[in-house]
C-alpha cells in the first residue's frame, strides 16, 4: 500500500525549519565541544604551520640536485632540467592540479591504484 506524501502545510514547513535549526545547533555545539577538548583549533594558525612546513620541504627537495650533482656528475643543463621537473611536481602537489594528479593512478609507476568494479 503506497502512502501519499504529506501536503505542504505551514505547520510542516515550520517543523522542517525547526528541525534544520536544531540540527545546525547540534553541529555547532559538537564543534565547540571538540574545540574545548583541543581536537580542533584556529584554522589560520594551522594553515601557517602547514605552509611553513611545506616551504621547508620544498627547499630541501629543491636543494637535492645542487647537493648531489658533483657525486652524480650532472651537467648544469641536467641540474636545471631536474630542478624544473622537481618544481613542477612540487607545484602540482601544492596546488592540487587535478589535471596532473589523479587519485586513482600511482604517481610513481602510473598503474591504477583502484580497480574498476563491474556491476
Amino acid at each position: 500500500m503506497r502512502m501519499k506524501p504529506p501536503k505542504e502545510t505551514t505547520a510542516g514547513r515550520i517543523s522542517q525549519a525547526r528541525l534544520t535549526r536544531l540540527t545546525r545547533q547540534n553541529e555547532k555545539r559538537e564543534i565547540e565541544v571538540q574545540r574545548l577538548r583541543g581536537e580542533v583549533g584556529p584554522i589560520e594558525t594551522f594553515k601557517q604551520i602547514v605552509l611553513k612546513a611545506n616551504a621547508v620541504v620544498k627547499l630541501q627537495v629543491l636543494a637535492v640536485p645542487i647537493r648531489e650533482s658533483p657525486a652524480l656528475g650532472l651537467t648544469p643543463e641536467q641540474i636545471a632540467a631536474l630542478n624544473r621537473a622537481l618544481t613542477d611536481s612540487l607545484n602540482d602537489l601544492a596546488f592540487n592540479d587535478e589535471l596532473k594528479l589523479q587519485p586513482d593512478v600511482c604517481p610513481t609507476c602510473g598503474k591504477k591504484t583502484r580497480e574498476e568494479v563491474a556491476l
